[in-house]
């Protein structure tokens, strides 16, 4: 899929990395190979710093849950507060939020007739249309041009006598 293609990209353009649990499989083994190994084991072999198995399941009471954070090569495991020990969240509860309520105006019937004669009138744009800017201004710029031609047409006839003869 596009986000399998993207992910590497997005991970590699992360800084922090706070990881809390997850049973996706392939989000274990890819923080456990982030975490990299430690040879300080009883066989002296290398052995994963954390397993999957240990990261699927870390440790949660109603006091504290485990997190891991990672930055470049700091990695470490911590104890973080549950929410409710938060005394910050208390002022935030839902059951203290009023949602002001909004005076919404009746509804009111716009009929394709009052639409039609709105358009003819210049009251609303035309929909779809590739003309854009206010109606009204439209309709006042069409007459400053009829009005201009009007004028060109009577100072022309001035100069040049009347326009409309086939002489």
């Amino acid at each position: 899929t596009v986000y399998e293609k993207a992910a590497p990209t997005i991970i590699g353009n992360v800084k922090n990395i706070i990881f809390l649990q997850s049973s996706d499989p392939e989000m274990l083994k890819f923080i456990s190979r982030m975490l990299g190994t430690t040879t300080i084991t009883h066989s002296g072999s290398p052995e994963p710093l954390m397993s999957e198995e240990k990261l699927k399941s870390l440790p949660r009471t109603p006091d504290y849950r485990q997190a891991i954070f990672m930055r470049d090569d700091i990695k470490y495991k911590v104890n973080l507060p549950g929410f409710d020990k938060y005394e910050y969240l208390d002022k935030y509860t839902a059951k203290d939020v009023t949602i002001p309520s909004r005076k919404l105006s009746e509804p009111k019937a716009y009929t394709p007739a009052k639409l039609i004669t709105d358009l003819a009138q210049g009251e609303v744009p035309v929909p779809f249309s590739k003309k854009s800017g206010s109606p009204k201004k439209k309709k006042a710029e069409e007459n400053e041009d009829i009005n201009l031609d009007e004028e060109l047409e009577k100072k022309l006839a001035e100069l040049f006598g009347d326009m409309d003869d086939d002489d």
